[in-house]
């Protein structure tokens, strides 16, 4: 019986530790099964979706809830489409311009929108005094033109010809949840996983940047993708559209005026003293209830992404979409986030903290040009050329 005794233990000890080993290639074939974007159980997949996908039960906003109509405020902000799969290749984007696909709760066409921040053309910098001779040029090289008000920005817009207009705040987001379901975005290439890459926003060098190689996504920021994210791998410049074209500095660098502002702005404000909060808490309305659904609701139609990031365990910086400061209104907005951003930056990132007229701007804020372009006249046009 005593020679038994060990015996018995090597084989529990044993069975214990193919148990253990079992269970941890189970968790290591979920973990690479989720990589790569396949269920691993259909069953819980359909019953709790993943973090950033879209919810199909989005309350509607209550009729006293209803922001400035400027806006155009999704009724469903929760349950947006995305029109990533179809294909834009009609629309013919000026040069430095890219193709976006349109949202029709936001933006009903396709449209252009500026591939870098609006440049001065012939002026290698950007935070110089204004002038009304200057010309907004859509180029890598020079700094970005800051240092104007929001009224000059839309007028220099304007001037470059017949659909030029400067971005509104309903194009923004447009783009901005475009941007978000592409996986290539993300710091782990899965959407909702760890962070949105954030630019040039971490102070180092602590100065807006031109680009100089558009080879290098990281381009004069002194990051790459071999660091970890506290070290600053979540410092790329670029963001990927569906077409797989390179947007640049969305995100940090320089803040960007958008046209629209809140004058219904008692809808918004926070019901805490938060000097700011991040972005993902504007997903977080499933358990509020009454005012606050339709508080949080609007927020995340004005500013905040299609997916809910907020209750995820491997999310880095709020998932890198950024800060809202809109519990001051002065009446404007400013997206993205700068380069010395007192906040994590973000594409989705949000400032009411500007006055519009400001007599020579903010050498921090600039701005960026869309095109917007008849699709029913280039189809027409198309499809006479390849008639004849």
């Amino acid at each position: 019986m005593v020679f038994l005794f060990p015996v018995l233990g090597f084989f529990l000890f044993n069975t214990l530790v193919s148990c253990s080993r079992l269970r941890e290639s189970e968790e290591l074939a979920d973990q690479t099964q989720e990589r790569k974007g396949g269920p691993t159980d259909s069953k819980e997949r359909e019953e709790k979706p993943e973090n950033g996908t879209k919810n199909d039960k989005a309350p509607q906003l209550d009729s006293d809830s209803t922001p400035d109509r400027s806006l155009k405020i999704p009724s469903e902000p929760g349950a947006l489409e995305v029109s990533r799969f179809r294909s834009i290749s009609y629309l013919k984007c000026p040069e430095n311009y890219l193709g976006v696909p349109g949202i029709s709760s936001y933006a009903s066409e396709d449209f252009c929108v500026a591939a870098y921040e609006m440049k001065i053309r012939g002026v290698d910098d950007g935070n110089t005094p204004y002038k009304p001779e200057y010309i907004a040029e859509s180029r890598p090289s020079g700094t970005p033109w800051v240092s104007i008000d929001r009224s000059s920005a839309e007028t220099e817009c304007r001037a470059l010809g017949e659909g030029y207009d400067l971005i509104s705040n309903n194009e923004w987001q447009t783009l901005a949840r475009n941007l978000e379901l592409v996986s290539d975005n993300w710091t782990s290439e899965n959407v909702g996983r760890e962070m949105m890459y954030v630019g040039n926003s971490d102070c180092v060098p602590g100065t807006a940047l031109p680009v100089v190689n558009s080879e290098d996504h990281f381009d004069l920021t002194m990051n790459n993708d071999y660091q970890n994210l506290k070290m600053g791998r979540g410092q790329r410049r670029t963001l990927f559209l569906p077409s797989g074209e390179a947007v640049w500095d969305l995100s940090g660098n320089v803040g960007e005026w958008v046209k629209g502002e809140l004058n219904s702005y008692k809808y918004y404000h926070y019901d805490n003293d938060d000097r700011a909060t991040e972005i993902s808490r504007f997903t977080e309305w499933g358990g509020a209830t009454g005012r606050s659904v339709n508080r949080m609701q609007a927020r995340q139609a004005l500013f905040g992404p299609q997916g809910f990031y907020m209750h995820g365990k491997r999310s880095n910086q709020y998932y890198g979409l950024g800060y809202a400061e809109i519990e001051v209104n002065l009446g404007s907005i400013v997206r993205g986030g700068w380069s010395c951003f007192s906040r994590p930056a973000g594409v989705f990132s949000a400032s009411l903290y500007h006055q519009p007229s400001a007599p020579a701007g903010y050498g921090y804020v600039g701005f960026r040009c869309v095109k917007h372009i008849d699709s029913k006249k280039t189809e027409a046009s198309s499809s006479q050329t390849s008639t004849k």
